[in-house]
């Protein structure tokens, strides 16, 4: 906004307070935990996600520790949820504790504990399904308990992570819902580079019919990475998401990148007059070619396919195909 400066990252780090083996980083900073999947930077867009955070980091032998006490980062909008609250602002008292314990090379188990409350009633508005109500004032939870597994077997990479969520959506309404992940990816002899993954997200929904409330929310989370190129799924539907993909990588020279992903999206609940559940489908193409030491072309092109009304209703984007292409040049200083 004219006349205004936005401050995307200021902090300060302690190492080994009072010889504690405890580090400290507190300011505004970004934070990115398991791959973006709950907690990322949101960094391919402009308005990149961060926290005002006290943060403390411990390490012994194979052991790693993290605790956190964040607020979100106050502004009209949220570059990851579909509705806002006129006049009023995302804010959110935010805590986390995270234990990682490596298993050899990057293999790795790590539990973690996620606690966010917001007092104005605004959090659980921009997620709950349409005719939700909310009370104002009342304080409102989502508390989010997981583990986050990477093991390698030979050839093959294995990735699992696993959530549950509950807390109080309202004084009347309360939360219980669960995402389960896992990816498989090896490579292959085919090509320098070459890679093939197959993986399956499942993300629970609601079907309206109690006062509990299933569908299970990434509010924090970097979704691009995960839910297509296109974007019809930054915000999970109400009904919940499931997600079949395949990813190829190649490498076609040795200096470019080409890879290919194709995505077969559900709702975990049926619904509307047809008690259907197709989302329809995506397939995205990537080339990347160095132009130089730190210079880097990429180009893309999404195609998705839709499936109507059902589509419409549950992501509020457009029921027809839709097409996608860019061209980009990133340089590093």
């Amino acid at each position: 906004t004219s006349g205004q400066l936005d401050l995307h990252q200021a902090y300060f780090v302690v190492k080994n307070v009072l010889d504690s083996g405890v580090d400290l980083k507190i300011g505004r900073q970004e934070m990115v935990f398991d791959e973006h999947r709950l907690i990322g930077n949101i960094g391919w867009i402009q308005q990149a996600q961060t926290f005002d955070v006290a943060r403390a980091d411990f390490e012994l032998a194979a052991l790693k520790m993290t605790a956190f006490y964040a607020e979100t980062v106050s502004k009209d909008t949220h570059p990851t949820l579909a509705h806002t609250v006129a006049g009023a602002t995302i804010e959110s008292r935010f805590y986390g504790i995270r234990a990682t314990y490596g298993l050899g090379g990057k293999d790795r188990i790590t539990p973690y504990f996620y606690y966010s409350e917001n007092p104005n009633g605004i959090f659980v508005a921009t997620l709950a399904p349409a005719g939700a109500g909310t009370t104002p004032g009342s304080m409102q939870s989502l508390a989010t308990a997981g583990v986050y597994f990477l093991k390698h077997f030979g050839d093959f990479r294995f990735r699992f992570d696993g959530a549950y969520q509950f807390g109080d959506e309202s004084p009347t309404v309360d939360i219980s819902a669960y995402m389960l992940t896992a990816a498989l990816s090896t490579n292959l002899d085919m090509a320098e580079g070459a890679n093939f993954m197959l993986w399956a997200d499942y993300m629970s929904g609601d079907d309206g019919l109690d006062n509990t409330r299933n569908n299970f929310t990434t509010p924090y989370a970097t979704n691009h990475a995960y839910y297509g190129h296109i974007d019809k799924f930054l915000n999970i539907p109400a009904w919940g998401l499931i997600d079949l993909a395949a990813k190829f990588w190649v490498k076609p020279t040795a200096k470019s990148k080409f890879v290919a992903h194709f995505h077969y999206f559900r709702s975990a609940e049926n619904f509307g007059p047809n008690n259907d559940s197709d989302l329809g489908s995506e397939i995205d193409l990537q080339f990347h070619y160095p132009l130089g030491t730190n210079t880097k072309l990429m180009l893309g092109y999404s195609h998705y396919f839709g499936t109507g009304t059902v589509n419409g209703a549950v992501t509020g984007n457009s029921t027809l195909d839709t097409n996608w292409a860019f061209a980009m040049m990133a340089m590093k200083f």
